[in-house]
């Protein structure tokens, strides 16, 4: 059991799960390029927003929109999530992230799409970098999140 424990219920870093989606490209006659994604695995996470202290910080009415909700997470991953359970690497426009759920203790869903059937939220990761701790070890992977403008894997 490492610094952070295993058991979901008793750690405050990793109390959440998620699901890690890797693309495998293509690339058709005319030169486009399209993106097929499977699921590689579910990973140990913890997720929240920046600032929820208030709706004006949350919610913008600017820039000639009426309504637009912040959708930025920032969180951390136990393992470095380029790197698939295989072991290769890839760039962080080859992944993506869904069903942020609860852990152990609590499966439910936290992000959903209510647009008809509700489907987990699709997140692109935008920035990853590693928590170094005080004996130089990597303890945990920083990760910030966008909700991607596209919620289906197939047009991504």
């Amino acid at each position: 059991m490492g610094l952070f424990g295993t058991d979901h219920c008793s750690s405050p870093f990793f109390q959440m799960k998620c699901d890690v989606f890797y693309a495998t490209e293509t690339q058709d006659k005319y030169g486009k390029i399209d993106k097929f994604w499977s699921i590689d695995r579910s990973e140990d996470c913890s997720f929240y927003t920046l600032s929820d202290k208030s709706n004006e910080e949350n919610f913008s009415f600017s820039q000639g929109k009426f309504f637009e909700l912040k959708t930025t997470l920032y969180g951390r991953f136990r393992s470095d999530p380029r790197k698939r359970s295989t072991g290769t690497s890839l760039p962080l426009s080859q992944i993506l992230l869904r069903n942020i759920r609860g852990g152990t203790c609590n499966e439910e869903t936290f992000f959903i799409e209510t647009n008809g059937n509700p489907t987990p939220t699709i997140y692109e990761i935008k920035a990853c970098q590693p928590f170094i701790g005080p004996f130089s070890t990597i303890e945990y992977w920083k990760i910030q999140l966008e909700r991607s403008d596209s919620q289906e894997m197939n047009e991504l």
